[in-house]
C-alpha cells in the first residue's frame, strides 16, 4: 500500500492531530521527574585519626596495651622503663631426699629452718610429699619465727590450708597476700595440730627430706609432739621458696629486648640506673585485634618486673559518607560527613585533600572552624587538632573544584521514532563512573542509565521511543572519579514525520466528529501529564496544613452521649458536652451545612475562628475541630478513619457500659489516618544501614542540630521548617523519616529538658 508524507492541510491538520494525539500515550510515560541539569552523587572518603596515647604504668612483667577497636594501627612506640628489678623466682632449697616424715594423729606437725640472706617477698614455698588415705584434718603451711633454735608462736602472714594429693610430687602452696621477710631465720612449719580434734582420722601427709647427702649442713628440721622440738641439722624437708628479693638490673646486662609483631627489638639503657628505653618509629604494625601483648624478654630464668611511662603513636582509617553536587556551568560542590567521636586525650584528624579542590571550610555544628588552633591546612593535608574534637558534634566538610572536561561525539542530534540514539565519550581516565540522562522536549527526564569506566571509549545507545515528545531535548552526561567530576551536555532534537494511510483519507469525514469530542479530552491528558508533579506536591501541602491545623479529635458513642476517646492539640480548650449537645441539636433538626460526605454524614460548622467537623457513623460520632478549613484528602481521611473505628470497635459501642479503657487504641488508628504523629514530640533513633535520600539527611542533620544546640532530647516537627512554612520536599522527607521509624513519638513520661 502507498503511503504518503503527510504536509500542511490547515486545520485538517489540526483536528486529525488532535484525534490522533488523543488514543497515544505521551512519550517518557515512565519518567516524569523534570530536571534542571544538577545532579547529586553519593560518594565515600576515607579519613586518617593520628592518636599518641601517652600514659603510665607500674609493676609490669609484660606489657599489655588496648586498642580501641582492631581497625588501629600502631606507627610508632615510645618506652621508657624504669625501675627494672627481678621479678619472681623459685628457689630451690633441698631437692634430694626418699626418706619421709608423716603428720597424723601422732605427730601434730614438722618444720624446716628457713636462712634468708636478703630482704625477700614470699609469695609461695612448694614442698614434695603426698598424702595417704582420705583426711578430714585440716593442715595449714605456714611460716614463723625462729627463737632459739625452735618455731615460737609469731606467724608471718596468713597461714594456708595445704595443698597436696595422693600422688607424690612438687606441690604449690601460694600465700594469699605476699610475705615481707627481713634478713634473718625462720621456720617453714606444715601445723597439722587439728589431728587432736578427730582422734579417728588414720590419714597421714607424708613430708620428703633429705637424711644422707645434704649441702644443707646447718639447717634445722623440727617437730611438734605437745610443743616444739628439734630434730637436729643437715637433714632438710625438700622444699623452694617462690620469691622475690631486691635486685635491680640495667637492659644490657640481662639483653633485655622487646618483642613487637615477631620482631625483637634491643631496649638500651637509660640515663639513669636500672632504666632503659626502646624508641620505633615508621611502624606500621596491624594487630587486628583489641589486645597488643608486648613480651618482654631476657636472657635470664628469672622474670623481672618494671615501671613504664609510653607513647604508642597510632592511626585509624576510616570511611566517611559525603556527596558531590555536579551542575552544567558551575564548580562542582562538595559535602563530607564524618562521624568523629572523642576515643583519647590527644587525638587529631587528617584528611587528604584533592589537588584541584578550593575553598575547603571545616563546619562544626555548622559553625565555621577558623582558628589555626582548631583546623589548619598544611600542604595536601587537612588537620582537625585536638581542641576541636568532641563526642556528638555534627561535622560537614564543604569543598569545590573545576569540573573535569572530557569529550562526547555524536554522529547525529536530529532523530526520529524508533530511531538509535549512539554515541560515544572519551573519559578523562579509565575509571570512575558515566550517567547518560536524556532530558525530552517537555523538560522531564525520560531515560536513565549508568556505566562504569572500563575503557578510553564508553559507548551509550537509546532507542527512541515509537510515540517520543516532539522537539528539542537534551542529552547530559556526567563523569565522577575519586574526587573529580565532570558534566557534558548536547542538545538533540526529536522529529515525528507524520505519515496517512490513504485510506484514513476517506474515513477522516467520518471520524471528525469523534475527533472533536476526545479532542478536549487529549488536551487535558496532556495538561494532567504535565502538572502530575505539582498535584503531588500540593497534597504533600495539605497533609502538612491539615495536620497542623488540627486542635481536637473526640469519639463519643451516641446512645450515652459519652466521649469513648478525646485527644486535644493545642487551640483553646473547650467544653465536651457543650458541642456534642450543640451538635446533637443540629443534627435533630436536620440541618445540612457545606462541607458534608454522603457517605459518612459529615457537618460542618464554624465557630468564631474554629471549624466543627461531626460525621455520623452508625454507634457513634466522629468530631474533629480545626483552626481553618480541611482540604479534599483531610475529608477522606475522616471517612476512612470512621469505617476502621467502626470495623476494629463496633462490638464494644454496641455493649458500650462506661468503661474507657478497651477504646485506647483508637489513638493508633487517628495516627494513621490523621497524621497526628507530625504535631507529637519526636526523639531520634539512629539506623544501621538506613537507605535515607540527601532531603532526609538533611533534615535528619537539622533534627539533630536543634537538639544539641537547645540542649533538648526531642523536637517538633515544626521546628525544622523554614519559618514554618509547608514546604513540600522538607515535609515529604520529615513524613519518610517517621514511616522509617528513624524520627519516633516521645512519650510524655520520657520528655525532659538537659540541664
Amino acid at each position: 500500500m502507498r503511503r504518503i508524507r503527510f504536509g500542511n492541510i490547515g486545520l485538517f491538520t489540526l483536528i486529525l492531530s488532535s484525534f490522533i494525539i488523543g488514543f497515544t500515550e505521551v512519550g517518557g510515560g515512565s519518567y516524569v521527574q523534570s530536571h534542571d541539569n544538577t545532579i547529586q552523587l553519593e560518594n565515600l572518603f576515607q579519613f586518617t585519626e593520628l592518636v599518641n596515647d601517652i600514659g603510665n604504668e607500674e609493676n609490669l612483667t609484660n606489657i599489655n596495651y588496648i586498642l580501641p577497636s582492631s581497625d588501629w594501627n600502631i606507627t610508632g612506640v615510645n618506652l621508657n622503663f624504669t625501675d627494672i628489678r627481678l621479678g619472681r623466682e623459685t628457689l630451690l632449697v633441698e631437692e634430694n631426699g626418699s626418706s619421709f616424715k608423716q603428720i597424723n594423729k601422732f605427730v601434730g606437725g614438722y618444720g624446716v629452718q628457713l636462712n634468708i640472706t636478703e630482704e625477700t617477698i614470699l609469695f609461695g614455698v612448694e614442698i614434695y610429699g603426698y598424702i595417704e588415705g582420705n583426711p578430714f584434718s585440716d593442715v595449714f603451711v605456714e611460716i614463723r619465727a625462729y627463737e632459739g633454735g625452735t618455731p615460737n608462736s609469731t606467724i608471718f602472714g596468713d597461714p594456708v590450708l595445704i595443698n597436696m594429693t595422693n600422688i607424690p610430687g612438687w606441690h604449690i602452696q601460694s600465700f594469699p597476700d605476699p610475705i615481707h621477710l627481713d634478713p634473718g631465720y625462720y621456720f617453714l612449719i606444715l601445723n597439722g595440730s587439728d589431728y587432736d580434734n578427730n582422734p579417728s582420722d588414720n590419714s597421714d601427709y607424708l613430708w620428703y627430706l633429705n637424711e644422707d647427702d645434704s649441702i644443707h649442713t646447718s639447717l634445722i628440721t623440727v617437730k611438734y609432739d605437745s610443743g616444739w622440738s628439734s630434730l637436729g641439722t643437715g637433714k632438710p624437708f625438700r622444699h623452694k621458696l617462690i620469691r622475690r628479693v631486691n635486685r635491680s638490673y640495667n637492659p644490657e646486662e640481662i639483653n633485655m629486648t622487646a618483642e613487637i609483631n615477631g620482631e625483637y627489638y634491643n631496649i638500651i639503657n637509660g640515663s639513669s640506673l636500672y632504666s632503659g628505653n626502646l624508641s620505633l618509629n615508621n611502624l606500621n604494625f596491624s594487630p587486628n585485634d583489641t589486645l597488643v601483648e608486648i613480651p618482654i624478654h631476657t636472657n635470664q630464668s628469672f622474670d623481672i618486673i618494671f615501671n613504664l611511662s609510653y607513647d604508642f603513636a597510632l592511626k585509624n582509617l576510616f570511611i566517611s559518607d559525603g556527596e558531590a553536587k555536579i551542575q552544567e556551568g558551575l564548580d562542582n560542590t562538595w559535602s563530607i560527613f564524618p562521624s568523629i567521636s572523642r576515643i583519647f586525650s590527644n587525638q587529631t584528624l587528617r584528611f587528604k585533600i584533592p589537588s584541584d579542590w578550593t575553598n575547603v571550610i571545616v563546619l562544626k555544628n555548622e559553625n565555621t572552624l577558623s582558628q589555626p588552633n582548631e583546623v589548619i591546612i598544611i600542604g595536601n593535608y587537612l588537620y582537625i587538632w585536638n581542641i576541636s574534637i568532641s563526642s556528638g558534634a555534627i561535622w560537614e566538610i564543604k569543598a569545590q573544584s573545576a569540573q573535569t572536561s572530557f569529550s562526547m561525539n555524536f554522529p547525529e542530534s536530529k532523530f526520529e521514532p524508533n530511531q538509535e540514539l549512539k554515541f560515544s565519550v572519551s573519559s578523562p581516565a579509565i575509571k570512575g563512573h558515566l550517567i547518560f540522562i536524556l532530558i525530552d522536549a517537555l523538560g522531564f527526564e525520560a531515560y536513565y542509565e549508568e556505566k562504569e569506566v572500563i575503557s578510553s571509549e564508553t559507548i551509550f545507545s537509546y532507542t527512541i521511543p515509537s510515540n517520543p515528545h516532539e522537539g528539542k531535548g537534551k542529552i547530559y552526561v556526567y563523569w565522577s572519579g575519586e574526587f573529580k567530576a565532570g558534566i557534558q551536555s548536547q542538545e538533540i532534537e526529536i522529529i515525528i514525520p507524520f505519515t496517512i494511510d490513504p485510506q484514513i483519507i476517506y474515513l477522516s469525514i467520518i471520524i471528525i466528529s469523534l475527533t472533536i469530542a476526545i479532542g478536549g479530552s487529549a488536551l487535558f491528558k496532556f495538561k494532567k501529564i504535565r502538572t502530575k508533579r505539582e498535584f503531588q506536591r500540593q497534597k504533600v501541602i495539605n497533609k502538612c496544613v491539615d495536620v497542623l491545623n488540627l486542635n481536637y479529635v473526640m469519639v463519643i458513642e451516641k446512645e450515652s452521649g459519652l466521649a469513648v476517646y478525646e485527644e486535644y492539640f493545642g487551640g483553646k480548650s473547650m467544653e465536651t458536652t457543650l458541642i456534642t449537645g450543640f451538635l446533637e441539636a443540629i443534627r435533630k433538626f436536620g440541618i445540612e451545612l457545606t462541607g458534608a460526605y454522603d457517605q459518612s454524614q459529615t457537618i460542618k460548622l464554624e465557630y468564631q475562628d474554629s471549624k466543627i467537623l461531626m460525621s455520623e457513623f452508625k454507634n457513634f460520632r466522629l468530631i474533629t475541630i480545626m483552626k481553618d478549613n480541611p482540604s479534599e484528602d483531610f475529608l477522606q481521611s475522616i471517612t476512612s478513619l470512621s469505617y476502621d473505628i467502626n470495623k476494629n470497635y463496633r462490638k464494644l459501642l454496641q455493649t458500650f457500659n462506661g468503661h474507657l479503657e478497651p477504646f485506647k487504641g483508637i489513638k493508633d488508628l487517628v495516627k494513621e489516618h490523621l497524621n497526628t504523629v507530625f504535631l507529637s514530640p519526636l526523639k531520634v533513633v539512629l539506623k544501621e544501614n538506613a537507605d535515607l535520600n540527601s532531603m532526609e539527611k538533611t533534615q535528619l542533620r537539622k533534627a539533630q542540630t536543634f537538639m544539641k544546640q537547645n540542649s533538648m532530647n526531642f523536637f517538633f516537627s515544626s521546628f525544622l521548617l523554614p519559618e514554618q512554612a509547608c514546604e513540600p520536599d522538607s515535609i515529604e522527607a520529615i513524613f519518610n523519616l517517621i514511616n522509617k521509624n528513624i524520627f519516633q513519638p516521645y512519650e510524655k513520661k520520657e520528655m525532659k529538658v538537659k540541664k
